[in-house]
């Protein structure tokens, strides 16, 4: 009798550390890390110095009643270490098109050090001061949402 009560134990074990096994394996999934869900470009940034936005407007479809978002420009906010944000930066798509057919790639803000770039690729850049006194730069692929300019 004793014999089958060790062999039903060790039955028991093998079939708890196999569940176990199972549970552990169907935990692989990376976690998905914070960010914001504000509509930011860089909302994975949680420390970002600048906060990076297209603006949109409403218009209307080609069927009754449907009605579209589009990109109409970009928004530059700066944000403080206490998390305040102030508007540094309002370009819309024909300001920005303009700009660059006249070869002007860089737009400055309203603070010094803060400025949007341009580059012949299509990609966007933005850089200013980090809170950790290092230069912060956040960089994206337009796709041309806001340049009609061939690049």
């Amino acid at each position: 009798m004793l014999k089958w009560r060790n062999l039903l134990w060790v039955v028991l074990g093998l079939f708890l550390l196999a569940g176990a096994g199972i549970a552990l394996a169907q935990d692989d999934e990376e976690p998905i890390p914070p960010f914001f869900t504000d509509g930011r470009l860089n909302g994975y940034d949680l420390a970002a110095p600048v906060v990076v936005y297209y603006t949109h407007d409403t218009v209307s479809g080609t069927k009754w009643g449907e009605f579209n978002e589009v990109i109409t420009g970009l928004e530059l906010w700066r944000v403080s270490g206490e998390g305040i944000g102030q508007k540094i930066l309002e370009l819309t798509n024909e300001e920005i098109n303009a700009a660059v057919a006249r070869g002007h790639m860089v737009f400055e803000s309203d603070v010094p050090g803060f400025d949007l770039n341009v580059g012949s690729d299509g990609w966007l850049w933005v850089r200013c001061p980090g809170c950790d006194g290092k230069i912060y730069t956040f960089e994206w692929d337009d796709s041309g949402r806001t340049l009609n300019v061939p690049y």
